[in-house]
């Protein structure tokens, strides 16, 4: 017993140091990963993407004010109407602005008078999955009325309808990409967006969700599990297949084939609008006739945006970048342009028309030679000056009484890492100086991922490194 006690006074000291040593592991840990994370939150290249459009009439039954929703063909879901001005939305329907006035509360919309189009112009009911063009592969169990196929894939409808009620697309991605061994996956907000789906017919449960694993369709419950704001896969996704659990009542699967994924199962074939009512917001500024400059009200915008539709009253504005004809040398002051008119920067600085070019048709002289290998760009009807603050400036001065509008923009809306920097560092894939704890987590997978009879099993590569040295 004597031995015993002395053993352990003896081995004390030892373990009060392990103690201590792996304990200051945590704050060493926070002290290399937390500006690694910062800078995770501020590089815009790793924020979710989200666009905005207009919001299409979310009750066709409703005989009151016009409620209006999100059919969101961006994959964000924006429910509310608040962040729009009541000075700044306009009531449009397709790409017309409508000469009504109305009022607005919230997402509804009283009219001071009826309109005389109808709310929507309706093209084909969506074709169920196996009817048309080869849906999207299901596994999981997925059950009939959950994929449909638009029967004209090549052109996305601006609202997609089950009866009166407009159905809400959206999706959030998951963090990480999938290496072909994974199975867990973060899905920022899964676990709350999950907690606030709507509960099943018979109010017992809600149904299960469903996720995107490239465009094949797994059902929760079958082939993943929701833990938290993770998804835990029956088996590893295939390496580089995005993932995306559907937040909404629906997501495309593919977008080249027009495949529809409802997020939960339904007899009546959804219908496609071919034209909608819809509410848009407006350009921020006065429409004076004089001032140029605008702005976008979500931002920081995305400067490469495929989904920018800016209008004046009916015409389509181009913000377009058009190279000059001839080479910029140095020497060469005059450039030939495919359009007569349009803001001209020279490496992203406006030029004045007048003091540092003059024009002639599509031609323009500079006052001084642009330097050797310039970025000489022309844009016709208007150009992004500041994407952080969504600052848009015209070529030219829209005229009193004109509407400036935005048909659809994306913006970066967050950090896909979480919203906290302490949210961004457990949500980084490595650790410069990992977690005690999570080191012991990994110790057992480390080394029994592969058997002893797999050459890439780490005891047996430890053991031939030993016996080559």
């Amino acid at each position: 017993m004597t031995a015993v006690r002395r053993t352990l006074r003896n081995a004390l000291p030892v373990v009060v140091v392990l103690t201590v040593l792996l304990a200051a592991m945590y704050p060493v840990a926070l002290l290399f990963g937390l500006p690694l994370a910062r800078q995770r939150m501020e590089n815009l290249n790793n924020w979710v993407r989200a666009t905005v459009n207009a919001r299409p009439v979310a009750d066709l039954g409703d005989t009151g004010p016009l409620e209006f929703g999100s059919g969101d063909p961006g994959g964000a879901v924006d429910a509310s109407a608040e962040v729009l001005a009541t000075d700044n939305v306009v009531l449009v329907r397709g790409e017309t602005p409508l000469d009504v006035e109305f009022a607005l509360e919230g997402a509804s919309v009283t009219l001071s008078e009826p309109l005389e189009e109808p709310l929507v112009t309706w093209g084909e009911e969506l074709l169920p999955a196996g009817s048309a063009a080869p849906a999207a592969a299901t596994s999981g169990g997925a059950p009939a009325g959950l994929v449909f196929s638009l029967p004209d894939p090549g052109a996305l409808p601006p609202a997609i309808y089950r009866g009166d009620s407009l159905l809400q697309r959206g999706s959030v991605d998951a963090v990480e990409r999938a290496d072909g061994v994974r199975v867990r996956f973060t899905v920022p907000g899964a676990s709350r967006l999950v907690d606030a789906a709507p509960e099943d017919e018979a109010g017992s449960s809600r149904p299960p969700a469903v996720t995107l694993v490239g465009d094949a369709v797994l059902l929760e419950g079958t082939g993943f599990e929701i833990d938290g704001n993770e998804l835990v896969f029956a088996s590893a996704p295939t390496f580089n297949t995005p993932i995306r659990l559907i937040t909404g009542d629906y997501q495309y699967a593919d977008v080249a084939s027009g495949t529809v994924v409802l997020a939960t199962p339904s007899e009546e074939p959804p219908r496609a609008a071919v034209e909608v009512v819809a509410l848009a917001e407006a350009l921020v500024g006065d429409v004076d006739g004089s001032n140029r400059r605008f702005t976008l009200q979500h931002t920081p915008l995305v400067e490469s945006d495929s989904a920018r539709r800016i209008f004046l009253d009916e015409s389509e504005l181009s913000g377009e970048a058009e190279r000059p004809e001839e080479r910029v040398d140095g020497i060469r002051d005059t450039f030939t342009f495919a359009g007569g008119q349009g803001i001209v920067t020279v490496d992203g600085v406006e030029q004045v028309e007048g003091v540092d070019f003059a024009r002639d048709g599509n031609q323009v002289r500079f006052t001084t030679a642009p330097v050797r290998n310039a970025a000489l760009r022309q844009y016709r009807d208007y150009l992004v000056s500041d994407p952080a603050s969504g600052t848009v400036t015209l070529a030219v001065a829209a005229s009193a009484g004109e509407r400036l509008w935005a048909a659809s923009y994306s913006y970066y809306d967050r950090p896909n890492c979480g919203e906290t920097t302490l949210a961004c560092f457990f949500s980084m894939p490595q650790h410069p100086v990992p977690f005690p704890n999570w080191i012991a987590e990994r110790l057992v997978p480390f080394f029994t991922t592969y058997p002893l009879s797999d050459s890439r099993n780490v005891v047996r590569a430890v053991l031939y490194t030993a016996a080559g040295t």
